[in-house]
């Protein structure tokens, strides 16, 4: 895959990381709708691989070509992109730097692109003071003379850690400024390496940070020149990424582990970092990671100014370092938060510096090579370890310096490459036994897993890893690895009310022990709400019914909690396992709500509710009389008069029947009075025939019960 370097260089701001300011755009990006979807191809392929051209919808791809400026204008999108043999590349494309955060959403979520990003930059932590630098030539009396000012080596025990040290050369790529490969106290341990600053094999180094970095792993033991390096058999790759202000893009800085990675580091040191996480960054480091290489970077020297989180420090595949005084304390200036793996010393380190010079800085970036020489001692005695087993080697193995365990002020302390060395050796001579007491607690979407260390009582090796794989029917199968003293992990992602399978087994360099005992997770959350409230109303009850919730969220409902509620009433809870249930004792009249709440393995429900107003006929009217019409007219009508119900039953009057007979028959003629009526004038009857009637109270739950009938009256 061919890369395509930027035409001119992008204005670069030191330590924040930021895009830069958009210039007017030149012919290169032309209005869209003007350009035919073949040209619109061709010109794409121009900046991006073809398979992410491919990936683009037309409407995507139309947004990408039209955000095009040409190159050294506008802002930078990086693009990670991962051949079929598993190589790994960053293109760069110029876009409007209104349109970069856009633009890089886009390109990110297409399955060609390992990741996406607007570039942005990182810096150094800590650089070296050159006036501080001084010759190292020895004396008759004393080999390496500026060994006594290393008190950092004795922290660590190198000359033990030396002793015990495989024959074979690792190989730690120091990520930065560049290498001064012509150094008289690194002569013959500075591979050719590769420049994304400029041309060249990293051996040029205009800032001294890199230099400084790579005599603290590497500087020769007893040539009678300057001081001494962590090891004694090493050699360092040049990976230059940083210009001679010490600053540099995350594209390169990407694209600079990826390469390392891929050209024989067992160890990446990146003392550098900034406040802004970058996706084609950690993907990089995760790329390196597969391939087998430890990552190690600086935590930053923000320590005063509140310990922002720095990245790639804060990538949960790297072992993030701080740094130490010589009193074995966290050095003030050294950030810290909880991402903090080791500690290692910090402050006042003297190394080689560019021009066979030496000289002393402090930072985190200083106490980051203690700690990849000590994971490169490591990974050339048991090559077949994984980068999980020696950062648990060194981790497990750490001086405790805080509080007991892990603390972010110097994660799990001081490392101890020596301890570390003996662990992972002696657990590659037996295998681990199964992890003990593996639980699974499942909720919405996710599996808390949790689970004890094996046994080593009946001869099992240590472990340095855990594997753990979650296993559901049609889906991912997820595979974490966890570090030796991590016996918890939540996998989240998952389907509710699916059966996963759940297995965890120990490893160590020798290999992986057998799994635990399966477990079962099925994740799951409450149910939806019930659906279709209804309620009957009734006399002093009700009935309410309702449908199941459109999701039982993956577990079964196992029963329906009710709730009425009236005011100036005592709560009635009621429990059921269908879709109905009767409500008794209630008050006629008086409104009720009622919450229904399906209920399952996880919990409650939301609850669905309805009002409820129980109510029974009215009682009959009262009060009823009957008159004949005046004597005077010839009307022919009776009227009847009446008083309202002692009882409307819980529900409104809406209106009243009176039925009229006339005497000596059984012909009854029913007529309708408005609710609030007291009285009716029947007419048209029959002159002088005799008349009773009987008068009946309407709520909505229906008609009342005949009043008493009326005394007979004359229609006239």
């Amino acid at each position: 895959m061919t890369l395509r370097r930027r035409a001119s260089a992008l204005a670069v701001i030191a330590v924040a990381a930021v895009s830069v300011p958009a210039a007017a755009p030149a012919s290169a990006a032309t209005a869209v709708a003007t350009v035919p979807a073949a040209a619109a191809v061709e010109a794409l392929e121009e900046v991006l691989p073809e398979d992410v051209v491919e990936d683009l919808a037309a409407p995507a791809a139309a947004e990408v070509l039209d955000a095009l400026v040409d190159p050294g204008e506008g802002a930078v999108v990086s693009v990670a992109v991962e051949g079929d043999d598993g190589s790994f590349a960053v293109e760069r494309v110029a876009v409007e730097a209104s349109d970069a955060a856009e633009v890089a959403q886009v390109l990110d979520e297409l399955p060609s692109v390992e990741a996406a990003a607007v570039d942005s930059t990182m810096r150094a932590i800590g650089a070296v003071a050159p006036p501080a630098a001084t010759a190292g030539r020895a004396t008759a009396a004393a080999t390496d003379p500026r060994r006594g000012e290393q008190w950092g080596l004795d922290a660590l025990g190198a000359e033990a850690l030396r002793a015990a040290a495989a024959p074979t050369a690792p190989v730690v790529a120091v990520v930065d400024t560049g290498v001064d490969g012509t150094h008289e106290d690194l002569a013959g341990v500075v591979l050719r390496g590769t420049d994304y600053v400029g041309a060249g094999d990293g051996w040029r180094d205009r800032n001294g940070h890199g230099t400084h970095v790579a005599g603290t792993v590497a500087a020769l033991v007893g040539n009678g020149l300057g001081g001494q390096g962590v090891l004694g058999r090493v050699q360092v790759l040049p990976v230059r990424v940083l210009d001679a202000t010490g600053t540099g893009y995350t594209s390169d800085i990407a694209e600079g582990v990826a390469w390392a990675a891929d050209h024989g580091a067992d160890v990446i040191n990146l003392s550098l970092g900034g406040p802004e996480s970058d996706r084609v960054l950690a993907a990089a480091v995760a790329h390196a990671v597969r391939r087998g290489v430890v990552v190690v970077a600086a935590m930053g020297n923000e320590g005063l100014r509140g310990s922002p989180t720095s990245y790639p420090a804060a990538l949960p595949e790297v072992l993030g370092v701080t740094a130490l005084e010589r009193s074995l304390a966290r050095a003030p200036y050294s950030s810290q938060g909880s991402h903090a793996d080791l500690a290692a010393p910090g402050s006042g380190v003297l190394s080689t510096v560019p021009g066979n010079r030496y000289g002393g800085s402090s930072g985190t970036s200083m106490a980051t090579p203690h700690v990849a020489a000590a994971a490169a001692a490591l990974a050339a005695a048991v090559p077949t370890a994984a980068p999980a087993e020696i950062s648990a080697a060194l981790t497990s193995t750490a001086e405790d310096l805080g509080a007991p365990g892990r603390d972010v002020a110097t994660g799990y302390g001081l490392v101890d490459p020596d301890e570390a060395l003996a662990l992972l050796r002696a657990s590659t001579s037996v295998l681990p036994a199964a992890p003990q007491r593996v639980r699974v607690v499942s909720t919405d979407r996710r599996a808390a897993v949790s689970f004890s260390a094996p046994s080593t009582t009946s001869g099992g090796g240590r472990p340095t890893a855990y594997e753990l794989e979650v296993r559901g029917k049609g889906q991912p199968v997820q595979r974490p690895v966890l570090p030796a003293g991590t016996t918890t992990w939540t996998a989240t992602g998952l389907v509710n009310g699916l059966g996963y399978e759940v297995r965890v087994r120990a490893r160590n360099a020798g290999g992986a022990g057998p799994w635990a005992p399966t477990a079962v997770a099925r994740p799951a959350t409450t149910p939806t709400a019930p659906q279709r409230l209804a309620v009957r109303d009734g006399d002093r009850s009700a009935v309410v019914t309702w449908a199941a919730p459109a999701s039982h969220g993956g577990s079964k409902i196992t029963r329906y909690e009710v709730l009425v509620r009236g005011k100036g009433q005592e709560d009635q809870r009621l429990t059921t396992t269908g879709g109905s249930v009767t409500v008794r004792g209630l008050v006629n009249g008086l409104g009720y709500e009622v919450r229904v709440t399906a209920v399952n393995g996880p919990g409650a429900s939301p609850a669905a509710s309805v009002v409820a107003r129980p109510r029974t006929l009215p009682s009959a009217p009262r009060s009823v009389s009957a008159a004949g019409g005046s004597s005077k007219s010839s009307d022919r009508t009776v009227t009847f008069r009446w008083a309202a119900p002692s009882s409307h039953g819980g529900a409104a009057i809406t209106g009243y029947q009176v039925v009229v007979r006339e005497s000596g028959t059984r012909r009854d003629v029913t007529l309708a009075a408005p609710k609030g009526a007291t009285s009716l004038t029947a007419k048209g009857l029959r002159n002088g025939a005799r008349y009773t009637a009987v008068v009946r109270a309407v709520n909505a739950a229906g008609v009342g019960p005949d009043s008493a009938r009326t005394a007979a009256a004359v229609a006239r």
